[in-house]
């Protein structure tokens, strides 16, 4: 067998084989396409002669049809011993007919004809029409003609001289009956091949399997031979495998296009011209796929199919070129500010679209091609402009609202845009920095307050203790009396004032336990209101409560929100101008709690909420009252941990402090009833 491989005799036996079995594998196939449209494989024998009979049996029926037109004398088409018929009015009535229910015979089919109107022409008055469907003798004045089967040729007068003449031919069925015996004889010219072809016709399948069968073994042979020569197990190449595999791969595309438009223009010739061109066109088609997968074979077993491409050596240099012009125009745009980069996208926009004009303004068509590829790709252009402005806008919000893990992700964007976004890391980085600076200088500080209100607390609860003890002892003189009191009140505002640091400083770093429970708000105001009425009084303030008939409920650690009132309500005793009324409104407000708290400041307020809820800040700038600044720091420290917030609002004279939690419904009331019970 390897020998055979090497013999030229061989190779072109197989090739000749191969040729023949695909030649016959073709007309095998087109044939077993052909009877599977007909349904040579589906339907029985007598059917199938019934389509061979078809268009004789039409053409019978026509021509009843045209007689019962022309309404001539009967009886029609005499006795024909093949076919008989029957014609049917619209309702079914029979006109004429030669069938007899004989046994012979049989239905065929029937062929229903619609009603037809036709326009004759203009004719002179009196003339009959050349295209009447029946003959008649026209008489003067009469513009109305009926033939005896209902035809019916009428005329509608133009002017005195000249007739518009119209026919109508009412509906009518033809049922064509058939008697096969004497059919069979009659037809026997075409009914006997088309019965012979009919019982061959599982032959052409098994051809056309066998036929491929046939073809695959001669072509592996020769894929098998293919750079066989001699003796010699070397693979050599032949003249074809010298041109690179692009080159000849192209022109086996060309010669495929122009064959296919030698059979296109084929299609348009006679019969037995357009046959012979396309079997032509099939021969050479197959030659030309045989010579080609032969050299691919070649190429694969020499391992050289993709070797010396001159696609891919021109693709290369033009590669090499395009990047160092890009290269070189990228370092001349980076020395361009982004007003100066737009520009110059506007000019090159511009002469494109100068030269399209310029080339193209006679082909309005390929113009329109040339202007919707640019838009599509302008429009490609400004989407990726628009995702990394978003992307950037993006960043800068993400960093505005304090996320310090944010990171703007810059592999996809050049020039100012990735300057840009660099920046914006960068800037992330240094409000982290500074971020984390501020943390540990708040925490120094804490830490600061929390050991020197300790390290004051034991030598104060000494100095405290011995007061009380002086106190309890006789003292000589009013003098030294006064001063014990002034101890006295000196040493509780300093113990007052490290408890506060000390709470500050736990409320600030959540330090603090809370324990959060449902309470009623009114309930707590109104025993801290009653805890300060009588300071209340004393500073010559009116208290003015003002809340709903219905509980206001949150969820909140009584013993902090109590320290809130305490805060707030002291703050007032100190702060509030004599005489006036303080307002205290508890109500609900989409679903949140409102606590507000308003007064009329004796001295003037300098300075906005924000910077009151500050440590060490009092509105007091003089400081000619006592306090240390820390109460509504503490109060807004407090609510936080609650999960609330105090907010302060200043307007000239006027402070107003609202504190706001989420509300909850009462205990026990289910929640579609929430919002009627509040």
């Amino acid at each position: 067998m390897k020998k055979l491989l090497t013999k030229g005799w061989a190779k072109c036996i197989a090739g000749v084989l191969a040729t023949f079995f695909f030649a016959a594998t073709v007309v095998c196939g087109v044939c077993t396409a052909a009877m599977v449209e007909e349904g040579y494989y589906i339907d029985s024998l007598e059917k199938f002669q019934d389509q061979g009979l078809r268009p004789t049996i039409e053409d019978y029926s026509h021509t009843v049809y045209e007689l019962y037109k022309s309404d001539s004398d009967q009886p029609w088409l005499g006795e024909t011993e093949e076919f008989r018929f029957r014609l049917l009015d619209a309702e079914g009535k029979e006109l004429a007919g030669n069938y007899r229910e004989e046994k012979e015979y049989e239905f065929f089919e029937a062929w229903e004809y619609p009603k037809d109107k036709q326009e004759l022409g203009m004719y002179g008055a009196g003339e009959w029409p050349e295209d009447a469907p029946f003959m008649a003798v026209p008489e003067k004045g009469t513009m109305q003609y009926k033939s005896r089967m209902g035809v019916e040729v009428y005329a509608v007068a133009e002017d005195s001289d000249t007739w518009n003449w119209y026919s109508t031919v009412p509906a009518c069925t033809i049922e064509v009956y058939i008697n096969r015996a004497a059919a069979a004889k009659t037809y026997a010219d075409v009914l006997g091949p088309l019965g012979k072809i009919y019982h061959a016709r599982a032959a052409f399948p098994v051809s056309f399997v066998g036929g491929l069968l046939l073809v695959g073994a001669c072509l592996a042979f020769l894929y098998a031979a293919a750079g066989r020569k001699g003796d010699s197990e070397e693979i050599r190449t032949g003249i074809l495998e010298q041109l690179p595999f692009d080159v000849f791969t192209g022109l086996i595309c060309l010669a495929v296009i122009a064959l296919t438009g030698v059979a296109i223009e084929a299609q348009w010739l006679e019969p037995i011209p357009r046959l012979v061109i396309t079997a032509v066109f099939i021969l050479c088609g197959w030659f030309i796929g045989l010579l080609y997968t032969l050299s691919i074979a070649v190429r694969l077993k020499r391992r050289e199919l993709f070797k010396g491409w001159l696609t891919v050596r021109v693709l290369c240099w033009c590669a090499r070129r395009l990047r160092e012009a890009g290269r070189i125009l990228g370092i001349l745009l980076r020395g361009l500010p982004l007003y100066g980069k737009v520009l110059a996208a506007y000019v090159l926009l511009a002469v494109v679209e100068g030269i399209l004009i310029s080339v193209c303004w006679y082909d309005m068509e390929v113009y329109m091609l040339f202007w919707i590829l640019e838009k599509i790709l302008l429009a490609l252009g400004l989407a990726y402009l628009v995702l990394v402005l978003r992307k950037l806008q993006q960043g800068g919000k993400e960093i505005a609202s304090g996320n310090m893990d944010y990171h703007v992700d810059t592999r996809y964007m050049f020039w100012d845009f990735e300057d840009f976004g660099e920046c914006l890391n960068h800037i992330r980085d240094g409000l982290g920095r500074a971020v984390e600076d501020r943390m540990k200088s708040e925490r120094f500080k804490t830490e600061l307050i929390t050991n020197v209100s300790h390290d004051i607390k034991t030598p104060l609860t000494s100095i405290i203790s011995y007061v009380d003890l002086i106190k309890k002892e006789e003292l000589p003189t009013e003098t030294l009396r006064e001063y014990v009191a002034v101890l006295d009140r000196q040493s509780q505002r300093l113990k007052k004032l490290i408890e506060d640091l000390v709470e500050a400083s736990k409320a600030s770093t959540g330090n603090l336990t809370v324990q959060l429970a449902e309470c009623d708000v009114q309930v707590l105001l109104n025993q801290s209101m009653a805890e300060y009425q009588e300071k209340l009084e004393k500073a010559g303030l009116t208290p003015v409560l003002k809340q709903p008939d219905s509980p206001v409920h949150i969820r909140a650690d009584g013993r902090h929100l109590w320290r809130i009132f305490d805060n707030l309500l002291n703050n007032i005793c100190k702060y509030a101008m004599p005489g006036t009324r303080v307002y205290l409104d508890v109500a609900l407000l989409d679903g949140e709690a409102r606590i507000t708290f308003r007064n009329v400041s004796e001295s003037p307020l300098q300075m906005d909420g924000e910077t009151l809820l500050e440590r060490f800040v009092r509105g007091d700038t003089s400081r000619h009252t006592e306090g240390s600044g820390l109460g509504l720091s503490i109060a807004a420290s407090l609510a936080q941990l609650q999960h609330g917030r105090l907010e302060l609002v200043t307007d000239g004279d006027l402070f107003k402090a609202v504190l706001v939690f989420p509300a909850v419904s009462p205990a026990g009331i289910p929640a579609e009833d929430r919002n009627r019970v509040l």
